[in-house]
C-alpha cells in the first residue's frame, strides 16, 4: 500500500513539472503549440505510468520476495527519466523550437543522460538494487531511442532508415516471442562488454542529433558510422540467440582474438597518424597558401571570418596536439565530431572531412590504440559494460 501510494504522489509531482514545463512554453512562445505539447506529454507519461504501475511487484532485491516500500534512489532517477522522456516526446508533431527554445529537447534528454548513468550506482549504494530498476532502465532506454530517433528524424537530421535502430530491440523482443510460441530454441547471449558500451555511444550520438547547430550531411554521415556498429552487434546476437552463430573453436577464438587485438591496436595507432596529416594539411592551408587573406577561407555566411578562422586554427591545432598524443582520445574524438559537424554546416563535405569524421568515431568505438599517452575512459568504458552485461543478456 506505501509503495502504491508513493507511485500515485510520483504522477501527481510528475504533471506538476509538465504543467511548469508548459507555462515556460507560452512564456517563450505560442500558447497553441505550448498546448499541443502539454497534451502529448501527459498522454506519453500517462502510458508509462500505467505501463510501469504494472511490475511495482518487482521492487524487491535479486533472492528475496519482498516487496520494498520505497523505490529508492536509483528507481526514482529512473522514474525521473520517464517524466523527462515523455517532455521530449511533447515536441513531436510540432516545428522545431527557436531560439533559446531550440536546445530545449537536447537540454531534457541531458539530463535524461545523467539520471540513466547514475541510477544503478545509488540503487548498488543504497542496497536498493532491484528486479523493478532493471524492468524501468531496460524499456526507458528503448523509449527514449525511439523518442528521439523519431523527433531527429521530424527535424531532418535523420535519415527515415535510422528508424530501424528505434525498433531493434522492439523487433529483438518479438523475435524471441516468436521462436517461443514456435517452440524454437533460445540460446544465452555470450558475455560481452560491448552491448552496452555500444548501446551507450548510441545515445551519445542521439543526443548531440538534438543541437540545434548541427545537421545535413554532417548527421547523415554519422549516421552511417553510428549505424554500422550498432546493427552489426545487434544482428550478431540475433545469431546467437537464434543458434546460427555457435561458441567458437579454439582456433576461430584466435582468430578473433588477433583481429580484435588490431582493431584496438594497430587501427586506431594509424587512424591518429591519419587525423594528425588531416589536420596539418588544413593548418597549412589556411596558414600559408594566402597569408594576406585569410578570411578567404573562412567559413562562408560567418560574421568576422578572420577571427572565426582563428577560432577554428586554434580548435584543430588542439585536436592534433591531443589526438597525436592518445591522451584521452575518446572524450576529444566527441568533441572533435560536434565540432566538425558544425563546420559541415559552412563547408562542403569533402574528402579531409571524410577521412576526419570516420578517425574520430572509429576511435571513439576502438579506442586509442598503441603508444597512447593517456586512457582514462578505457576504465570507465570496459566497467560500464561488463556492470550492465547481465541486464543486456536479457534484452
Amino acid at each position: 500500500m506505501a509503495l502504491r501510494l508513493r507511485w500515485v504522489l510520483f504522477y501527481l509531482v510528475s504533471l506538476a513539472s509538465i504543467f511548469l514545463f508548459y507555462a515556460f512554453l507560452v512564456f517563450n512562445g505560442s500558447s497553441r503549440a505550448a498546448q499541443q505539447w502539454g497534451i502529448v506529454s501527459i498522454v506519453i507519461f500517462t502510458l508509462e505510468w500505467l505501463y510501469f504501475g504494472r511490475f511495482l511487484n518487482q521492487n524487491h532485491r535479486e533472492g528475496e520476495t519482498e516487496v520494498l516500500p520505497t523505490f529508492g534512489p536509483g528507481n526514482s532517477l529512473s522514474l525521473l527519466r520517464g517524466t523527462l522522456l515523455a517532455m521530449i516526446a511533447g515536441f513531436l508533431f510540432l516545428p522545431r523550437p527557436l531560439g533559446l527554445l531550440a536546445w530545449g529537447p537536447a537540454a531534457l534528454y541531458i539530463i535524461s543522460d545523467f539520471t540513466d548513468f547514475f541510477d544503478g550506482y545509488l540503487a548498488r549504494r543504497a542496497n536498493h538494487a532491484t528486479r523493478l530498476g532493471e524492468t524501468l532502465d531496460m524499456d526507458l532506454d528503448s523509449l527514449g531511442v525511439f523518442v528521439v530517433v523519431l523527433l531527429s528524424i521530424q527535424y531532418g537530421v535523420l535519415p527515415w532508415w535510422y528508424l530501424s535502430v528505434a525498433l531493434a530491440r522492439y523487433l529483438f523482443v518479438f523475435g524471441i516471442w516468436w521462436r517461443t510460441r514456435r517452440d524454437l530454441p533460445i540460446y544465452d547471449l555470450r558475455p560481452s562488454t560491448s552491448r552496452r558500451v555500444i548501446a551507450g555511444l548510441q545515445m551519445g550520438f542521439l543526443t548531440a542529433m538534438l543541437f540545434p547547430v548541427l545537421g545535413p550531411p554532417a548527421t547523415y554521415l554519422g549516421a552511417v558510422l553510428f549505424f554500422l556498429p550498432f546493427s552489426i552487434g545487434f544482428l550478431y546476437d540475433w545469431l546467437q540467440v537464434s543458434g546460427v552463430v555457435q561458441e567458437p573453436s579454439e582456433q576461430q577464438a584466435k582468430w578473433i582474438n588477433r583481429i580484435w587485438n588490431f582493431a584496438t591496436g594497430w587501427l586506431p595507432t594509424v587512424l591518429r597518424i591519419a587525423i594528425v596529416v588531416v589536420l596539418i594539411y588544413f593548418l597549412r592551408y589556411v596558414t600559408f597558401v594566402n597569408p594576406n587573406r585569410l578570411d578567404v577561407f573562412a567559413p562562408r555566411g560567418m560574421p568576422n571570418p578572420s577571427v572565426t578562422l582563428f577560432v577554428f586554427w586554434v580548435i584543430e591545432l588542439l585536436i592534433l596536439i591531443v589526438l597525436g598524443l592518445g591522451a584521452a582520445g575518446r572524450i576529444t574524438a566527441i568533441v572533435a565530431l560536434i565540432y566538425t559537424g558544425i563546420k559541415l554546416q559552412f563547408e562542403p563535405l569533402t574528402w579531409p572531412y571524410w577521412i576526419l569524421t570516420i578517425s574520430y568515431t572509429a576511435i571513439l568505438f576502438l579506442g586509442t590504440g598503441k603508444y597512447a599517452l593517456w586512457k582514462p575512459e578505457d576504465t570507465w568504458h570496459i566497467r560500464r559494460g561488463a556492470r550492465a552485461e547481465t541486464q543486456e543478456e536479457e534484452r
